[in-house]
């Protein structure tokens, strides 16, 4: 098995037969590894199963540094001690921090791919619901979308909780349209999408502080057919 996460790969080896895959209890084999990455910056992962190996979970997380060195962001060195003065720049520093790791690791996330891997293609200039392939009219408690709760996600300085929205898809030639819409039917967020690489392709809006359900809407524009395999929602603010 092979994992490849924004451009660099770890490979894993495992299995008990040659002629078919296995996952009894006894069978079962966990391993892990570290990859670096940039900050601020968004990743795809991919796994391919070489073989007859079968990937039954993948979880992928943030280690913290195991070493302060005031050279990085936020970082503070600096240990309260009794009768020692405490400045303003101590408290200021810390709580830049705090406000910069809310905006840019929030917290809030929600992503969409089919199960099999495939794309939803669409020529007609006419929106339609992504998910479920068939509802063009106004969204419903019926229709599939997604409900995010940013009920206090807002800042003291902001009403709105701002969002990224990417979408993955390709498009031969034209611009295809991929929107995010609330439940009276407003769209809050368009993503474009206008270039025959896969890729992502990403726009950035405020939403609502509070429970609300969202549907997205995309099409093609009447002549050329646009592939839409995912999309992800992300709280996050530059």
């Amino acid at each position: 098995m092979k994992v490849n996460v924004g451009g660099s790969s770890v490979t894993f080896y495992h299995g008990l037969s040659t002629t078919a895959a296995t996952d009894a209890p006894d069978e079962l084999r966990l391993m892990g590894d570290t990859i670096a990455v940039t900050a601020d910056t968004a990743y795809t992962g991919y796994i391919d199963a070489i073989d007859y190996a079968r990937v039954l979970g993948v979880v992928i997380y943030e280690l913290g540094s195991e070493t302060i060195d005031e050279a990085t962001e936020w970082f503070t060195s600096t240990i309260p001690q009794a009768r020692a003065p405490i400045f303003d720049a101590f408290h200021g520093k810390l709580l830049q921090g705090l406000s910069e790791i809310h905006r840019h690791n929030a917290g809030t996330v929600s992503h969409w791919s089919m199960i099999n891997g495939a794309s939803r293609t669409r020529t007609s200039a006419t929106k339609i619901n992504l998910i479920d392939n068939s509802t063009t009219g106004a969204p419903s408690v019926a229709t599939p979308g997604v409900k995010l709760d940013l009920t206090y996600r807002a800042t003291e300085g902001v009403a709105t909780v701002p969002m990224e929205f990417g979408v993955y898809g390709s498009m031969a030639s034209g611009s295809a349209t991929v929107e995010l819409r609330d439940s009276s039917n407003t769209v809050k967020i368009t993503v474009t999408i206008n270039s025959a690489t896969p890729g992502w392709f990403t726009a950035t809006g405020n939403l609502a502080a509070s429970l609300e359900k969202y549907d997205v809407y995309f099409c093609g524009d009447g002549t050329n057919q646009v592939a839409v395999s995912s999309f992800s929602l992300i709280e996050w603010e530059a």
